[in-house]
């Protein structure tokens, strides 16, 4: 079995380590994210961490964070738009689509 764990812990332990707490939106839902990562690491071992609506919510959560982050005009506004919603999502949703029975 492939194991992404420590990818994971790292990303989620990074950013806490470079963003700043801050009460903007894009901080908001960046944090809230890494929260509910943190509930999927969790859920190792458990049927819901294969579960795809559970996925799904991740996925869209991610794509969600980047268009608010872009549209609060930072000056990386294109790549949180297109970065966060393009290539990855395009990714990890080929892996979805190998795990998905309809």
């Amino acid at each position: 079995r492939k194991y992404h764990g420590y990818a994971f812990s790292w990303a989620a332990i990074f950013t806490f380590w470079y963003h700043p707490m801050e009460s903007t939106a894009a901080h908001v839902t960046g944090f809230m994210h890494v929260g509910i990562i943190l509930i999927q690491q969790s859920l190792m071992f458990t049927p819901m961490h294969l579960n795809k609506y559970w996925r799904m919510t991740l996925e869209v959560w991610v794509a969600l964070h980047g268009a608010i982050t872009a549209a609060q005009g930072q000056h990386m506004s294109g790549m949180f738009l297109f970065g966060l919603s393009g290539w990855p999502s395009l990714l990890r949703f080929m892996d979805c689509l190998t795990t998905w029975r309809l």
